[in-house]
């Protein structure tokens, strides 16, 4: 049971960090470290996070706002585990989410890196809908267009993997897409999906668009910079430019909710719905 590192940067997280944190003791995979890294909070997160007291919760907070890819490859540069893992402060994993991506890992050598599929919930752990990715072969160009169907903070990866490729901060909200499409590019993006949602995201009740075409912007820029133009007859980053346009007028016609519930289109089976009910309630329960 190698040990994981499970890295989790916090902004003014105070309404949901516990059950964050909560949900990583619950977990069926108890080798683990927790490196909890405050990103300059002006509210009671760093008090809540300090709550605890399992030494293997280690807390960092320098007071600085140094934003989340600096604070990433802080985590990993900080990391004692052979493998690293995402999750947001806001969020909570399933029980048995790090238990089947390790497990992923060390039966498959040539793999570096593992996602899995989401559950949408709402603030009050409604669950909404899920999202699945299929695992299939993709290349560099559908991994360029956004289509890899990596969960950013669903992802655990070899930490190897993460030191031969750390965060870029130029790019305001693609750090993530930016990351993926250098390692496509580079021929070093060897990864696999999990069916399963495994990972339960809290998805506001709208979706902002002015973030939205930052990161649209953002995702063009990365794909000039990096010089690959593709195998389409259109260069890619152009696909960017046209969502832009595309998420403006949806957002001057306030069409938010609809892009909201396109998000959602996946409904949830009952028994899939009654799982992940019962594995909030247990980590919500946890003691």
């Amino acid at each position: 049971m190698p040990l994981v590192t499970i890295g989790l940067p916090v902004y003014n997280a105070e309404k949901y960090l516990d059950k964050a944190i909560l949900s990583v003791l619950s977990q069926t995979y108890q080798n683990w470290e927790l490196i909890i890294v405050d990103d300059g909070s002006s509210d009671r997160s760093l008090d809540i996070a300090q709550s605890y007291r399992d030494p293997r919760i280690i807390i960092h907070s320098d007071g600085h706002n140094k934003k989340l890819p600096a604070r990433l490859n802080e985590i990993v540069q900080l990391a004692k585990g052979q493998f690293v893992a995402r999750m947001d402060a806001d969020d909570i994993i399933a029980p048995d989410r790090i238990e089947k991506q390790v497990s992923y890992l060390l039966n498959n050598d040539e793999t570096d890196l593992v996602s899995t599929g989401l559950c949408s919930m709402n603030d009050n752990e409604q669950v909404l809908g899920v999202r699945i990715y299929q695992n299939k072969p993709l290349s560099v160009d559908d991994v360029l267009l956004g289509h890899s169907g990596i969960v950013h903070a669903a992802v655990l990866a070899r930490k190897s993997w993460f030191e031969r490729h750390p965060y870029s901060t130029d790019y305001p909200l693609a750090e993530d897409y930016e990351l993926w499409a250098r390692a496509a590019v580079d021929c070093d993006l060897k990864y696999h999906l999990i069916e399963e949602p495994l990972y339960y995201y809290r998805e506001d009740s709208s979706i902002s668009l002015s973030k939205l075409m930052v990161a649209y912007t953002s995702q063009a820029s990365v794909i000039k910079n990096l010089g690959y133009r593709g195998e389409r007859m259109l260069p890619l980053h152009y696909y960017f430019y046209i969502k832009k346009c595309v998420a403006k007028a949806m957002h001057t016609l306030r069409l938010e909710k609809f892009l909201l519930t396109i998000r959602r289109m996946n409904g949830v089976a009952p028994d899939m719905k009654t799982k992940i009910e019962n594995n909030i309630k247990q980590v919500i329960a946890n003691p």
